[in-house]
């Protein structure tokens, strides 16, 4: 099991799971750092896995389910 972290000064956040089954809350500041070219998705932990399961969530929110 990963490291447990108390995420509370840390929000507002976005929880994501994976597909291998992991859960990543991510906090938004991050995010809007990534976005803004501030940061790097490198600095995610198990980058590609979060990086899949964000495109798949703006998929599912543009296209529906399918």
């Amino acid at each position: 099991m990963g490291e447990v972290v108390n995420i509370e000064p840390r929000k507002p956040h976005v929880c994501l799971q994976t597909s291998d089954g992991n859960v990543h809350a991510i906090p938004v500041s991050l995010m809007r750092a990534i976005a803004d070219g501030k940061m790097s998705p490198d600095d995610i932990a198990d980058r590609d896995q979060v990086v899949r399961a964000i495109i798949a969530e703006w998929l599912r929110l543009i296209h529906g389910d399918s």
